[in-house]
């Protein structure tokens, strides 16, 4: 078929839509919320981290009974008997209240930990990669010498001194979870400081602490916080592992961890005792890693587009 001029439309051209800007411009933190938002697994996940949260705070006002009121004649009820929903544990305790109390607990001491390994570590790590030279092989000397401690001695020895208690755990979990963390912010400023913006910051005047906090932290937050969120389940595993061995939460007070302990002891009579915190535990460290997961992909500004 041959092509006739006629067969064309002449348009026309507008000057005025030429500078027109068809995408809207979008800072760094909102592309990262519109990837994340396409990634249905870490939307899913971070539903069921709020529904956690949401839980442990509400769920143990749900039921009539405290997480430590006795019921002796009704020990180890199967789920709905004497209206309790999921039973009761060797003491006749509410295992609802229990469950959502140890929620409580357990995801406290996560983020608790997370947030002080994010604290530390980042202000640790970001001095060293800054300042380089003799102080950077110093400090990250004493790092190689606290990450071959064992922590269960510490844990142990904390104790041994302070007695087992909330803040206790808390110390215990977060003396040396910050490490990892501060290798990580310095090798990201290592990386950063040599770029040029950051040169120009220090032609223009600024100081140190300015060149830190304004330039160099802010352009390796995406690492940083994706780190943060593995570190919330690696410390609510951490925690659930000690209150297994006996080091955990006192009694009354329970955590998921201390419950599974609870729960292993009836393990062939009763297994629902060790099923409920062991698939809380579960289901909050996958949905923390899937959340990281989906960060990393978000916050990486290599996938942008």
């Amino acid at each position: 078929m041959e092509i006739q001029k006629n067969d064309f439309t002449h348009i026309g051209k507008d000057l005025s839509k030429s500078q027109q800007i068809v995408r809207p411009s979008l800072t760094y933190w909102q592309d990262a919320w519109r990837r994340l938002k396409k990634n249905k697994t870490a939307i899913t996940a971070l539903i069921i981290l709020i529904v956690l949260i949401i839980l442990s705070i509400v769920g143990p006002y749900m039921v009539q009974w405290s997480y430590s009121d006795q019921n002796l004649q009704l020990t180890t009820a199967k789920p709905g008997v004497g209206g309790h929903w999921i039973g009761t544990d060797g003491l006749g305790r509410d295992m609802w209240a229990r469950l959502w109390m140890g929620a409580r607990i357990s995801l406290s001491i996560g983020i608790i930990a997370a947030s002080i390994e994010l604290v530390v570590g980042t202000i640790y790590g970001g001095i060293s990669g800054f300042a380089g030279g003799m102080t950077d092989n110093l400090m990250m000397r004493l790092v190689d010498v606290l990450m071959v401690l064992p922590e269960l001695v510490l844990v142990i020895i904390l104790s041994m001194i302070f007695g087992r208690s909330f803040l206790t755990l808390i110390a215990a979990i977060s003396v040396l979870h910050w490490l990892p963390m501060a290798r990580i912010v310095r090798g990201q400023v290592l990386q950063v400081k040599e770029q040029e913006f950051v040169l120009a910051a220090r032609t223009l005047g600024a100081n140190s602490s300015r060149l830190i906090m304004k330039h160099l932290i802010p352009n390796v937050i995406g690492p940083i916080i994706v780190r943060t969120t593995f570190s919330i389940p690696s410390a609510i595993f951490f925690e659930a592992f000690l209150s297994y061995i006996g080091l955990g939460i006192p009694q009354p007070l329970a955590s998921w961890g201390s419950l599974a302990a609870d729960g292993q002891k009836t393990l062939i009579a009763h297994p629902h005792l060790l099923f409920y915190p062991a698939f809380c535990i579960s289901i909050a460290m996958l949905s923390f890693n899937m959340l990281g997961d989906g960060l990393r992909d978000a916050l990486d500004p290599r996938l942008r587009k």
